[in-house]
């Protein structure tokens, strides 16, 4: 996993060496960043491409991160409501 600074973001990507003519980047519904490039393609001209197409990589992570489950972490307190089986349940504690 290689990575570079932006300001005081740090992009992390992976690089896939390809039998390819050109230089692909794309950013995975999960934000991983991954990097197709050419076989003999040297890392400095890897790093110089990212860092030109870094605002869409942030803006392509942020779209993506608008998906992530939102939901609170589950503490089982009494009233407290669980997805079951495609339905909500309030929890109740009988002692």
């Amino acid at each position: 996993m290689n990575f570079f600074t932006y300001g005081k973001k740090r992009i992390e990507y992976s690089i896939l060496f390809v039998n390819r003519k050109t230089m692909e980047i794309s950013v995975q519904p999960n934000c991983s960043v991954i990097v197709k490039v050419p076989l003999n393609t040297p890392l400095d001209a890897i790093e110089i491409k990212l860092k030109k197409r870094t605002k869409w990589i942030l803006k392509q992570k942020k779209y993506f991160e608008q998906f992530v489950p939102r939901t609170p972490i589950k503490q089982f307190i009494g009233g407290e409501s669980h997805l079951y089986l495609g339905k909500n349940y309030r929890l109740k504690i009988v002692s």
